[in-house]
């Protein structure tokens, strides 16, 4: 949902793993968002996102990976 007026900021990255460091990190920069419009995604690809042209079988050594994606929306 986005109000009418609202300004938003994303910025996301690719991370391999979600070690107890990262989490950390992104649940601490989750904890500065004040908005309450704000939001952390956290998404898993792999399976078929990882299949290429050059090999129809998924292989995780590949491409496995999260998303972390911080969306900062507030009102001015």
């Amino acid at each position: 949902m986005r109000p009418d007026g609202t300004q938003n900021y994303c910025k996301s990255t690719f991370v391999k793993a979600l070690g107890n460091y990262v989490i950390d990190v992104i649940v601490d920069h989750a904890n500065r968002m004040q908005s309450p419009l704000s939001a952390v995604v956290i998404e898993y690809y792999a399976s078929a996102v990882s299949r290429t042209a050059q090999s129809p079988v998924s292989s995780v050594d590949k491409f496995q990976a999260r998303l972390v994606g911080f969306h900062a929306r507030y009102t001015p």
